[in-house]
């Protein structure tokens, strides 16, 4: 597993679902590496017991070499936790990343330009496009109107 850089991830610009997925992703990777620590702890486990069956049988070449090998297993680990801590941190802070923008109104399907015309409707603001078109309007009736009349005389 990589190193992990912190600042590198965030949910930015992201909708709910896909974000969902971007901590998903991490929560995988987060068991596997907890897999792989495990893998290791027992690689350690099982080269400390080598190492002392080695000096119990009074072997001091294999007992070094396996004291070597558990010096391996050990960095193993010390370098999965710190990756697995680096992790928990990231998860951390995407997890309430994540509850913030589900916490969020959701904005998507939002006609803007009505919002806006229906803000100047209520706010009293003139809108040219809505006075245009009534007058529009207004002008199609009165024709109307007039046809009607003439039809009646």
């Amino acid at each position: 597993m990589a190193d992990i850089d912190p600042t590198d991830s965030d949910l930015h610009g992201l909708d709910p679902a896909a974000a969902r997925e971007v901590v998903a992703g991490y929560l995988q990777s987060a068991q596997e590496l907890r897999r792989q620590l495990q893998s290791a702890r027992d690689q350690e486990a099982l080269w400390r017991k080598r190492t002392v069956l080695a000096r119990q049988a009074g072997d001091i070449e294999l007992a070094q070499r396996a004291e070597a090998r558990l010096q391996e297993a050990r960095a193993v680990c010390e370098k999965l936790t710190a990756e697995e801590f680096e992790l928990s941190v990231v998860i951390d802070r995407l997890k309430a990343e994540l509850k913030r923008l589900q916490a969020a109104p959701a904005l998507s399907g939002i006609d803007a330009e009505l919002l806006l015309a229906d803000l100047r409707s209520i706010s009293g603001e003139p809108d040219p496009t809505a006075d245009a078109l009534k007058e529009l309007q207004t002008e199609q009736e009165l024709r109307e109107l007039k046809r009607r009349l003439q039809g009646e005389s």
